[in-house]
């Protein structure tokens, strides 16, 4: 919802995720007043406990609830059905992953291991990572260019670092991948930001 619409100027909207907002914040004029903090009942803890460490007083306030959509188990199936396991899975959010990753895993079944699995931030990345999920990657920043970006390195075939001993050559040697895309074998390397794992480890 755009703020500005009700009358009130923003600032730090680029900041994309709480780590870098928390820095912003904590980088600013300390205010003399606690900030007020509308969040949801899922909230994470990251930005309050940042502040909090920082000396900076903030109010929470929770404004709305977080609940699955009705009809997430029938359209997931009606997907698998029509287009069998997808390439590839990104979820927004950390609850996004809790309320769907129970069908996803069913409907998968020992398919799951060929998913790439992506995050549109490091928050939801690191759920996935706590749910023994590889993460593929995850953007950048939470904007459709960064993830198409991510994913267009995460689906390529053999997009493995230079040291990676499984990597194979391109058409006529050539390398396969570029050396800072991450490797998808090996799980070295980076891809958009995020720490790369091997398919395995789950």
């Amino acid at each position: 919802f755009p703020v500005n619409k009700v009358g009130l100027d923003t600032e730090g909207e680029n900041c994309g995720n709480a780590e870098k907002l928390a820095e912003y914040i904590c980088s600013r004029e300390s205010p003399a007043l606690p900030l007020l903090f509308p969040c949801g009942t899922l909230k994470g803890e990251t930005l309050p406990k940042m502040l909090k460490d920082k000396g900076i007083p903030m109010e929470s306030i929770t404004v709305y609830q977080k609940i699955p959509h009705p009809g997430i188990q029938v359209n997931l199936n009606s997907y698998y059905s029509k287009q069998g396991v997808p390439a590839s899975i990104t979820f927004f959010s950390p609850s996004g992953l809790t309320y769907s990753l129970k069908h996803i895993q069913e409907l998968s079944g020992d398919n799951i291991d060929q998913i790439k699995f992506a995050a549109i931030g490091p928050t939801t990345a690191r759920a996935l990572a706590a749910r023994g999920l590889p993460v593929s990657c995850a953007a950048e920043s939470p904007t459709p260019q960064a993830l198409a970006a991510g994913l267009r390195v995460a689906l390529q075939p053999h997009s493995c670092c230079v040291s990676c001993p499984g990597r194979l050559p391109g058409p006529g040697g050539s390398p396969a991948g570029p050396r800072n895309s991450g490797c998808l074998h090996c799980g070295a390397g980076r891809l958009t930001g995020a720490p790369m794992q091997p398919p395995s480890s789950n």
